[in-house]
């Protein structure tokens, strides 16, 4: 009697697992994003239909967090409106969805007359799902990122095109958002779902990030759908409003890696630039704000294992956090103090980037015979070969780093590698400006000399990770992580009588500056040094 009862109960939980997949916790799913396309890797996540009925949009949820992932990774595979079999496909109907429920809107035509350059490539897919209230419906809105064309990276540099100046949102992400909303409108028409019966899940790595966050902030705003209802996940995300946010789209979480520059841009680091994002942002672990030894004998080889599935290679970061965004974000808000003159301007980036993009993706119809050249847009491989001879290989590493900084594949990696417990951090970081000829030592609490600058000029060949050391015109910025102590030391070991101003900024996590101790004039000369505790510690002595 015992055996027949649980070769019944075996069976019905095979057929309950079957029939309905949400009791199956773990799907297989292929991987084909940019990098992932040349290696197929087939990674595995849990799924659940409970994440949405018995759950509260406004808790981060990493396992659903990993799903959003998945699906913006897929979305960069090469789908056909026909919808033709494909990753991204098979995707959808792992979680029980049918190919006649997905709509595909890849076939994007850019003359358009009404959307023009200021679209995105989208899906959306829908299911019934069985919640306390009876059937209901779960949708899936997953817009694609910036594909290998000019068009839509020229929509993503227009902060304003209409009227040059700075408005509420990013002019670019906001109208490919608009496209998206009226799609989601018409769906939900035509597959007759009820808009007060349905749970959304709308994700998006880097531009679909962005159109990701002002469509979800959009759909609470015009109570469309309920705010409890709507799921957002975003991987990358620019800036895409100067609106104050609050923390009315407590349901938007934006996942970023600090040491990518992508989501500091449009700027949030003068008056004039303010751009922020909607939702809550959460940064990934790195060198400096976790644990260092961790993140290297724990956290990265973790990482690796998957990066290396997709890429072929190890992940290889900048190992300074946010520190190079924030110093690239300043030298540009510097040459484009506001949206003005970002495009009127004497040093006016939008017609720059402009030609730069149209040189690296060119379109050989807008092309003469004698501009067809081949690889307009690349770095003469001499001068990358010049730069590894002196540098170590690293211009090499540097490349594939910008690359890597901000892949899909490094995100998905992250999100799957790590639990939530391990994978974000608030620690942020203290930066140093020191304006002055002086001579600068930063050592580590093991007396260890990291950095050095003599007569106002870093000398690079000192300058050892983890402490970041740059020299600009009148002035020199150290970057201290404050997961470490250190000791600055400022002097000056000339006869004459010298003077510095010193300026200590407060950074997040997330490369925003939080605070700024207000600047102060130091004077070392001989037998007389200044001192600064950083990283974990701040004081002057």
């Amino acid at each position: 009697m015992k055996s027949l009862r649980k070769t019944f109960i075996l069976a019905l939980s095979l057929f309950v697992c079957t029939s309905e997949k949400i009791f199956c916790s773990q799907l297989e799913f292929e991987t084909a994003g940019f990098g992932s396309s040349v290696l197929k890797s087939k990674v595995q996540a849990e799924w659940n239909e409970d994440f949405f009925t018995k759950h509260d949009s406004s808790t981060y949820n990493h396992k659903l967090a990993r799903i959003a992932c998945i699906f913006s990774e897929l979305s960069y595979v090469d789908v056909k409106d026909s919808g033709q079999s494909n990753e991204l496909l098979w995707a959808y109907e792992k979680i029980g969805m049918q190919a006649q429920d997905i709509d595909f809107h890849y076939d994007v035509d850019y003359t358009d007359s009404a959307w023009g350059w200021n679209q995105c490539a989208f899906s959306i897919g829908s299911k019934k799902i069985q919640t306390e209230k009876g059937s209901e419906h779960l949708v899936f809105i997953v817009m694609r990122g910036t594909p290998l064309n000019a068009d839509e990276w020229i929509s993503n540099i227009n902060v304003n095109d209409l009227t040059k100046k700075a408005s509420s949102l990013h002019q670019g992400f906001s109208v490919a958002s608009e496209q998206v909303y009226n799609n989601l409108i018409e769906y939900l028409y035509r597959h007759k779902i009820d808009r007060e019966k349905v749970y959304l899940l709308i994700t998006g790595h880097s531009r679909g990030a962005a159109v990701a966050n002002i469509l979800s902030a959009k759909l609470a705003d015009s109570n469309l759908i309920e705010k409890n209802k709507i799921f957002t996940y975003t991987f990358a995300s620019p800036n895409v409003t100067i609106e104050e946010v609050g923390g009315k789209y407590d349901f938007i979480f934006n996942i970023i890696n600090a040491e990518d520059i992508v989501p500091t841009v449009p700027f949030n680091n003068s008056q004039q630039w303010q751009y922020k994002k909607f939702g809550k942002s959460l940064v990934l672990v790195n060198a400096w704000n976790c644990d260092p030894t961790k993140y290297d004998t724990e956290y990265l080889p973790k990482m690796n294992a998957y990066f290396y599935k997709f890429m072929g290679r190890n992940y290889k970061p900048f190992r300074t956090g946010p520190f190079i965004p924030v110093q690239v974000t300043n030298i540009l808000t510097n040459l484009n103090s506001s949206v003005e003159y970002y495009y009127n301007g004497t040093y006016a980036l939008h017609a720059k980037f402009t030609d730069l993009l149209k040189k690296i993706f060119p379109d050989t119809k807008d092309l003469l015979p004698d501009e067809k050249t081949e690889g307009s847009g690349s770095v003469p491989l001499s001068i990358i070969k010049w730069l590894n001879n002196r540098t170590n290989g690293l211009a090499d590493y540097a490349t594939a780093a910008c690359n890597d900084m901000h892949a899909c594949e490094s995100y998905l990696s992250w999100m799957l590698a790590l639990e939530e417990k391990e994978l974000f951090s608030t620690l942020g970081y203290k930066q140093i400006v020191i304006k002055g000829h002086e001579d600068i030592s930063v050592m580590s609490s093991d007396k260890e000399i990291l950095a050095k600058a003599r007569d106002g000029m870093i000398l690079y060949s000192s300058n050892h990770l983890p402490v970041a050391a740059c020299s600009l015109p009148g002035k020199i910025v150290i970057g201290l992580p404050a997961n470490q102590s250190f000791t600055l030391t400022i002097g000056n070991e000339s006869l004459a009588p010298s003077s510095a101003l010193v300026l200590v900024d407060k950074y997040g996590p997330d490369g925003v500056r939080e605070s700024s101790e207000k600047e102060i004039r130091i004077s070392p000369r001989q037998g007389k040094s200044y001192f600064l505790k950083g990283g974990k510690d701040n004081y002057w002595q």
